[in-house]
């Protein structure tokens, strides 16, 4: 009896651990996307994003081609950076309890967003709109800073392109990250399909580490870490390097590593950013004070206020490369102070697309993704980047990626926010 009880008890065990096994892959499913085809332009970006769960879709479909919302937009960054900064909520249209409301307040809060003024001066966010090109051009030269060359003159032939996201579309272009509808058309007011944001969002970022490993190959783009742990050594980097805010207060260290572009330094803790016979371009501190190890220097506090502080100087160099940091770029001495350089135009009036972040965000629109709501970027719009815009993937869309997954409600959104908005 005492034999059979243990048998008993043995199957029992096997059957509840296969049943809890069984749950956990019903809880964590590989999605594979039904609506995307495999020859669908944009589907190699999509599944990046996807297996790294950045975007996830309704669970089923990805719906490509549909119009991006500026609230999806954000939760599709903030699921990339993991903001934590909070603040109390600024917009009068946005309750607590909504789906992207943790994601939009700490967009704000970041200033990867600002909203825009409505008739009576109450500042919206207009989350549930659809992300219009130009917002979404704005939004991500808030976030990565997008440098323009003084010489550059576009392709695009519009007859008008808003003064608030005039210099973020240049910068897009001019980095090769958008290319325009078709025609030599950047089309600002029109919206960015969810298909077309990732496809830009897979163009800007080449390298995206979130997880402790090292990671040794040289990358032509831009590096995005946003875990602690992490370690990158022997690498030649043809771009910027993000040190995002979910690395939280961990360690991140280079060895060897040499980066063409800048360093922004948004996340790290105590022990600081080590970097050993390496040179992190020039470094943009957008956190309060950090430990800095450089190779040949000693370990300094160093406060964001700080201009550009050159990596690994030499001795007879450091007083040279101060005097040129305090010329070149202005310190980013916060997040807000990042986002209104890098579009340029952080607040200028709206234009009616509500432009409300100026800049900052055609993003505004993009607050309102859900990204739960996939915050990818479906439509198929394709837009450039390599993905013929229109949703036919045929014309050269803009990116491949105009992203806009809008869902139509803000089309007439944009049009709300019109010129009489005023940057907030």
């Amino acid at each position: 009896m005492r034999f059979k009880f243990l048998i008993v008890l043995v199957l029992t065990a096997l059957m509840l651990n296969s049943m809890l096994g069984l749950e956990v892959l019903a809880q964590n499913p590989v999605i594979e996307f039904e609506d995307i085809e495999e020859d669908f332009w944009g589907k190699p970006a999509i599944d990046n994003w996807k297996d790294r769960g950045i975007i996830k879709g309704d669970g089923k479909n990805f719906n490509p081609n549909s119009n991006i919302t500026r609230a999806e937009m954000i939760a599709i960054l903030d699921n990339i950076f993991k903001y934590d900064l909070m603040v109390d909520n600024p917009f009068y249209d946005v309750e607590e309890g909504k789906w992207y409301y943790d994601a939009l307040i700490k967009a704000y809060a970041n200033d990867v967003i600002k909203g825009s003024l409505d008739e009576d001066g109450n500042p919206l966010a207009r989350a549930e709109d659809s992300l219009t090109r130009a917002e979404a051009a704005v939004i991500f030269d808030n976030i990565f800073s997008i440098e323009l060359p003084s010489d550059y003159n576009s392709s695009f032939e519009d007859d008008k392109l808003p003064e608030w996201a005039e210099h973020s579309i240049f910068a897009m272009e001019a980095a090769g990250y958008i290319r325009g509808k078709g025609n030599n058309l950047f089309e600002p007011d029109s919206n960015l399909t969810r298909a077309e944001m990732v496809q830009i969002l897979d163009n800007v970022i080449q390298l995206y580490i979130d997880t402790p490993e090292s990671y040794s190959k040289d990358i032509e783009g831009n590096v995005v870490i946003n875990s602690s742990g992490v370690k990158l050594e022997n690498m030649k980097i043809e771009g910027n390097v993000y040190l995002a805010e979910g690395i939280g207060d961990g360690d991140i260290e280079f060895n060897n590593v040499y980066v063409y572009g800048r360093t922004f330094i948004r996340g790290g803790g105590k022990e600081g950013i080590k970097a050993v016979n390496s040179d992190l371009g020039t470094i943009k501190l957008e956190k309060d004070g950090l430990l800095l190890n450089l190779a040949e220097t000693d370990t300094e506090t160093i406060d964001k206020e700080d201009e550009e502080i050159p990596a690994a100087p030499s001795e007879d160099e450091e007083d040279e490369e101060d005097e040129e940091d305090e010329t070149s770029e202005s310190p980013s001495s916060s997040a807000s102070s990042r986002s209104s350089s890098s579009s340029g135009s952080s607040d200028r009036s709206s234009s009616d697309e509500d432009e409300d972040d100026g800049a900052d965000d055609d993003a505004d629109e993009d607050t309102d993704e859900d990204e739960s709501a996939d915050d990818d970027a479906d439509e198929d719009t394709d837009e450039d980047d390599g993905a013929d815009e229109d949703g036919d993937e045929d014309e050269d869309t803009d990116e491949g990626v105009d992203d806009d997954d809008d869902e139509d409600e803000d089309k007439d959104s944009s049009e709300a926010q019109s010129a009489d908005m005023v940057d907030y």
